[in-house]
């Protein structure tokens, strides 16, 4: 059943109330909620569309196990990618290890892209790849986001794009990236869940405004 962007839209707003942010905020318990959210909202997504699904930023694979198991249930195939390089961000070598181990009963239905996201192979591949849903968590700086973005905004679905919540980079990606492919941002300062969300372009898109508050720089639709 392929769901309206106001449909998918309501069904989502179940699903984040359903797997509620911690409060107070505890980012460890956020964590484990979201592992229940994220893939729930990739469960959606798969009953509404056609396509596998995408991570791109996958480290040990906490997330990647829990969509392989909903790629398994609609016979789908997860595409992941990390470029998993000793020294970057939160890696120190042992994590390309430990997601192989933790993936490894799916093997079948996993492609794995040892690259980072930016590269043009990698970009091109994604782009080849029909998609019901993506889950972008790679490198938390603008650039690189909205990059990331753009090279998913062919996903049917909802794009997920995580820690929105806490870095002002990855949430201006956020907003601009919607803008730029014509598709819906949503996220909400409080109460929030870490990620925000881009959904498919719908007819009453509204441009989005640049806004500076206290210093801060903000990006919102109109209303």
């Amino acid at each position: 059943m392929q769901r309206s962007t106001a449909e998918l839209k309501a069904a989502l707003a179940g699903i984040i109330h359903k797997y509620k942010e911690p409060v107070p905020r505890n980012r460890p318990k956020a964590a484990l909620v979201q592992r229940e959210r994220i893939p729930a909202i990739a469960a959606l997504c798969a009953e509404s569309f056609p396509g596998d699904l995408l991570e791109i930023g996958c480290l040990r694979g906490n997330m990647t196990v829990p969509l392989l198991k909903v790629a398994e249930k609609y016979g789908r195939r997860v595409m992941a990618i990390d470029p998993w390089i000793t020294g970057t961000p939160n890696c120190n070598g042992t994590e390309y290890p430990t997601f192989l181990k933790r993936t490894r009963p799916w093997r079948g239905r996993l492609d794995i892209m040892r690259l980072r996201s930016q590269d043009p192979v990698a970009i091109a591949a994604m782009k080849e790849r029909e998609l019901c849903f993506a889950y972008i968590d790679g490198l938390h700086k603008y650039p690189a986001c909205l990059s990331d973005i753009h090279a998913a905004a062919h996903c049917k679905g909802i794009i997920v794009v995580d820690d929105v919540r806490d870095v002002p980079q990855v949430l201006k990606a956020l907003y601009v990236g919607a803008q730029e492919t014509l598709r819906e941002a949503i996220f909400s300062r409080e109460p929030s869940p870490l990620e925000g969300y881009i959904l498919p372009w719908q007819a009453n898109w509204l441009p989005i405004h640049r806004i500076i508050l206290n210093g801060e720089t903000s990006y919102t639709q109109e209303t």
